[in-house]
């Protein structure tokens, strides 16, 4: 069939064959980028902020156990260190209510929920 053909007819038809092969392969590339734009969205705003609050009421616990233990050791700073710890509290029901909001699945909630049980008992 194709040894009828002309040698330019036969250049051109290969030509758009390539043409719509690479048309394929970019729209298929363009539907996935557009997707990586959203699945990176959602890690980020789900799964990086969390752990961003995380890392800040980490830090806040640090925090207050140094002032517990100033508050202890050094009785001329103690009404600073307990201002400073409840501040630090605050801050971290603060963090809570943040956490809170975000969107997380049902392991994270579980772990979370237990968390927030734990502090309001603490």
């Amino acid at each position: 069939m194709l040894e009828n053909m002309k040698i330019g007819k036969k250049l051109i038809g290969g030509f758009i064959l390539t043409i719509i092969i690479m048309l394929i392969i970019s729209g298929i590339g363009f539907i996935f980028i557009s997707n990586l734009a959203l699945k990176s969205d959602e890690m980020y705003n789900d799964r990086l902020i969390p752990i961003q609050q995380i890392g800040v009421i980490n830090s806040a616990f640090t925090q207050f156990r140094g002032d517990a233990y100033k508050g202890m050791l050094v009785p001329e700073e103690r009404t600073v260190s307990l201002d400073s710890a409840e501040s630090v509290l605050a801050s971290v029901n603060d963090q809570i209510v943040v956490i809170d909001k975000l969107n997380l699945n049902a392991e994270e909630r579980k772990v979370f929920e237990s968390f927030k049980t734990a502090f309001q008992e603490y």
